[in-house]
């Protein structure tokens, strides 16, 4: 039996010097000018056979309607008010 989560990178509570509302901002699509990590290193540990779904919610909203069987979110400080 496949399992499937769905792993959840919050946008930052304030603009931070690479963030994707800094470049929102100044007119230009979101973006990241450096990778967070966090969500390809826990992806990595899932098991092979389980169905992942990635949101960096600084450029994609998140799905309020997967249907995933478990929901992981990550976060830094400066994310603790989205978590």
């Amino acid at each position: 039996m496949s399992h499937s989560i769905y792993l959840i990178n919050p946008i930052a509570d304030f603009p931070t010097y690479f963030g994707a509302e800094v470049y929102g901002a100044i007119g230009y699509s979101p973006t990241a000018s450096i990778a967070d990590l966090a969500l390809t290193t826990i992806a990595a540990m899932v098991p092979r056979d389980w169905k992942i779904q990635l949101c960096e919610e600084a450029v994609q909203a998140v799905d309020f309607q997967s249907d995933a069987e478990f929901i992981a979110i990550t976060g830094k400080v400066t994310q603790w008010r989205r978590m």
